[in-house]
């Protein structure tokens, strides 16, 4: 009861402030009327009376404040006055407020978002059950065979195993299209833990061959390309020409293992095909940890666990086969890749951030060193240093939360554009555009983070104040201001320099990834994924027959001088690599085996992509299945294996294969995988004839076309509409330029290189800004100084140049704390850059000579302007 009192006590103090006052006039106005009618009667005259009736009552103002005070909402009343007048301050001075909250909105926007992304991409806990147990098995242990296997031996984890990137074609009354898809063991779900939408999962049978296979549909798939049809369930659709069932949808938000995938397919498990059983890394584990098991006991058991599986093999395995097998947390593995980049981004925003806030408090010194003259005389009045504190805290409050709100917007809009400035393959990518409490949470947290920088250096500058000068005499105390100003301009120069190289960095990289030779000529190519189902391509001969006869029908349309057919495209960062034996390099028992990149190509490739031919001969079309296994090899893989000699003739066997391949060409070097380089596991580069080496299936085939084109764009353009009119049952995909291919191939490079070039641009905007502002208000404030020496016969050139020293000095102070903090910035780098070192000498010497010239005119300017006024005029003015 007491409590309601209390609190109803001070709502009326605050929502009845008016009425109180009035309560409290009368009050006091009725006890100065009882005292003075007492004395009165006591004999006094009506204005005696009054005023010995005051005398005895006590000073009524102080009364007055003293039963204000009781209310206990004095702070309140007060943060309102102050309040209302900082914002008649800031309406007074619109394009200093525009510049403060413009500032603060570029940072705290830039920050919010980034740090946002970064928050839901690498932090947020997966959106599966118990997500801290689930872990990825990395390390070369992958397969069906060795998963499959994995999933009966371990008893430390349920391991499940799963495939991305998987395409079919799918047709569901109309024509065939091409959908991303994934292959998943049966046990996926129950390791990741959920229920689907409508249906089912796969069971254990789902796996087993020669039965109509079982579909399960992503949520997007249901709604987008069967209209969320209720009844779906049951509905028999052709996938790849093979009746499949749809069993089951998936709930919204379940996207593993990316978010690209529309449909799930059972892993098939035929033990009677070896080949396709454990000749390929074409299966990858995730596992959920049992109760009361930790990720290093998972850890330790593998070593055991990949002896026994490495037995299981129909041919002999070297002893290092699994030795690097690691498990590691999920959500770590998912996001491996660009979790660098994300920290760097986010460090940048950071920075950023940081600039912003020495820019606005630069600002507000500046704002606040003018209104010395009005601060000194309210201290004369009875104002204390702490209510002058709470006045300029309020302002720095109310800037803080105008600059927020803004910046809040600005990060909406960033939030909206991730799509574009981070490359499509980013994980959880959907995630993260989406706001939620990490926005909010960052926000707050820049909100506070701001207050604290830039509302610090005006309440220091107070502080250092001497007590007791009078209205007017706070002239000598400018260069207190002056001197932190110029420790403020050091800091953000500091914080722009590693924005500067951080971006140096990247800017050299992508040079350098512009001009990277890649032995291939891309100019008129044109790539397109074309898949056959099995009424077109049913068994060896039939399949390649058509294919050859697809290539001479493509042939003949205007402008397209060849078609080639490939396993895959160049530089689309595909692996391609067959572990082999080769013949004369013999490895250790416990040496893993060489791996080779495979390109299995038709004979005019070579000519078609430019890449020439340095020893022996290229494929022909007499290179068949029934003729002798031939391959040609790159010149860095025979350099390496028969240094000083000739490689033709020379012989090479996969090791699921019992067939040698003969050497009969050495070709130039090729970069297939990336701008980059290879993987840095591959040992060499081998190209077997498409003819010698295409799968033998019944299930259907996808091989890229190559096709020269005196008009690439138009090709491109006309090729699906012919492919889907003139052969049923095939479809053509990812149709795109080599050129274009060759852009894609470096987006996180180029995207990581815009972002902290436009950081860097801002950074540097802010910071020359900043120390043109400081040096127009230092000169400001000397003007008298200025004049009077001018006037004793100072020379120009010597005042302007004791100016620009000034600058000079805290520009190269805050230059050296740059770069030293660059070298942290570098190594979240180190895995984006290509041909340049983390610390690089040119750009780290280049990008702080550039910023200290900057700012050295940047003080010039204001310098000279003052040094050319009349000191007469100054004089007299002042």
């Amino acid at each position: 009861m007491r409590c309601w009192i209390w609190f109803r006590r001070r709502l009326n103090s605050i929502f009845r402030r008016d009425a109180l006052d009035t309560a409290l006039a009368d009050e006091i106005a009725y006890h100065l009327d009882q005292l003075s009618a007492e004395f009165q009667h006591e004999g006094m005259s009506e204005a005696d009376a009054i005023a010995a009736a005051r005398r005895a009552f006590g000073p009524a103002g102080s009364i007055r404040e003293a039963c204000r005070d009781e209310r206990k909402v004095r702070w309140l009343e007060e943060l309102v006055q102050d309040s209302r007048f900082a914002l008649r301050s800031f309406a007074l001075t619109p394009t200093f407020t525009f510049a403060v909250v413009v500032t603060l909105a570029l940072g705290v926007g830039a920050n919010t978002a980034f740090f946002s992304t970064a928050y839901s991409i690498l932090f947020k806990a997966l959106p599966y059950r118990d997500p801290d147990r689930l872990v990825s098995l990395e390390g070369g242990l992958a397969g069906v065979g060795p998963v499959t296997s994995l999933r009966t031996i371990s008893q430390a984890a349920d391991y499940a195993g799963y495939l991305a990137g998987v395409g079919v074609d799918l047709r569901n009354g109309g024509e065939p299209v091409r959908v991303p898809a994934a292959s998943a063991t049966w046990n996926l779900l129950r390791v990741l833990g959920g229920r689907p939408l409508m249906g089912r999962w796969f069971v254990e049978g789902d796996e087993r061959p020669g039965h109509v296979g079982a579909v399960v549909l992503s949520y997007p798939a249901w709604r987008d390309r069967f209209g969320s049809d209720p009844g779906v369930i049951g509905r028999r659709i052709s996938l790849n020409e093979r009746p499949f069932e749809i069993v089951g949808v998936m709930a919204p938000g379940f996207a593993f293992p990316t978010a690209e995938a529309e449909l799930w397919l059972p892993v098939r498990i035929d033990s009677r095909a070896v080949g396709d059983m454990w000749g390929g890394a074409n299966l990858f584990a995730i596992g959920r940890l049992h109760d009361g098991v930790s990720a290093e006991q998972a850890q330790a058991e593998l070593a055991p666990v990949v002896n026994r599986i490495r037995r299981m093999f129909p041919w002999r395995m070297p002893d290092a086969w699994g030795a690097d097998a690691h498990v590691l947390p999920l959500n770590l593995a998912a996001t491996r890749s660009v979790r660098p980049k994300l920290f760097a981004l986010a460090g940048g925003a950071l920075l950023l951030l940081l600039i912003a806030c020495g820019n606005v408090a630069n600002l507000l010194l500046a704002r606040t060193v003018r209104r010395e003259r009005e601060f000194r005389t309210r201290e004369a009045l009875g104002a204390g240093r702490a209510r002058l504190a709470r006045q300029l805290m309020t302002e720095n409050l109310l800037v803080a939360v105008a600059g927020c709100a803004a910046g809040g917007c600005a990060a909406w809009l960033v939030l909206r554009m991730l799509p574009w400035l981070l490359p499509p393959g980013t994980p959880r990518l959907d995630e993260a555009v989406l706001p939620g409490p990490a926005l909010y949470a960052f926000a707050a947290l820049a909100l506070l983070l701001t207050m604290a920088v830039f509302g610090l250096a005006p309440l220091l500058w107070m502080a250092r104040q001497p007590r007791g000068s009078g209205p007017g005499r706070g002239a000598s105390h400018t260069r207190n201001g002056s001197r932190m100003a110029l420790v403020l301009v050091g800091g953000q120069l500091a914080l722009a320099t590693t924005l500067m190289i951080g971006a140096g960095l990247m800017g050299r990289t992508m040079l350098r990834l512009g001009s990277v030779e890649t032995g291939i000529r891309t100019a008129g190519m044109v790539t397109a994924r074309v898949s056959a189902g099995p009424s077109v391509c049913r068994g060896f001969t039939q399949c390649l027959r058509f294919f050859e006869s697809m290539a001479e029908e493509l042939s003949a349309h205007a402008g397209v001088r060849s078609v080639n057919w490939a396993n895959l495209a160049p530089l689309e960062r595909e692996i391609s690599a067959v572990s082999v034996a080769i013949e004369d390099h013999p490895t250790a028992p416990n040496a893993p085996a060489y791996v080779l990149w495979n390109v299995a190509a038709t004979p005019g490739y070579f000519r078609a992509l430019g890449v020439p031919l340095l020893q022996g001969r290229l494929f022909t079309d007499a290179d068949r299945s029934a003729t002798e296994p031939v391959a040609v090899i790159g010149a860095r893989m025979a350099r390496r294996f028969w240094p000083g000699q000739s490689a033709i003739g020379k012989r090479l066997r996969p090791m699921s294969d019992r067939e040698w391949r003969t050497v009969v060409g050495v070709v130039g070097d090729v970069e297939q995988y990336a701008l980059t380089g290879y993987p840095s596991w591959i040992d060499g580069v081998e190209y077997v004839p498409l003819a010698q080496a295409l799968p033998r299936t019944n299930a259907g085939v996808q091989l890229i076309a190559l096709i020269e084109s005196s008009d690439p764009s138009a090709a491109a353009a006309s090729l699906p509409q012919w492919v889907r009119s003139s052969h049923d049952g095939v479809v053509a995909s990812r149709v795109q330029t080599l050129d274009a291919i060759r852009a894609d191939s470096v987006t996180d490079q180029r995207s990581t290189a815009w972002l902290l070039a436009l950081f860097a641009a801002i950074g540097l905007l802010l910071g020359i800004s900043g120390v043109h502002g400081v040096v127009s208000h230092r000169i400001g404030q000397q003007t008298r100084e200025i004049g009077i020496r001018i006037a004793l016969g100072a020379r120009v050139g010597r005042i302007v140049w004791t100016v620009i020293q000034q600058t000079g000095l805290a520009s190269a102070a805050g230059l050296a704390i740059g770069i030293a903090a660059a070298f942290g910035l570098s190594r979240f780098l180190r895995s984006l850059m290509f041909g340049v070192t983390e610390h690089d000498a040119l750009i780290f010497a280049g990008c702080p000579i550039v910023l200290l010239l900057t700012a050295v005119a940047a003080a010039t300017w204001p310098a000279m302007r003052a040094a050319r006024v009349d000191p007469a005029v100054t004089l007299r003015e002042q």
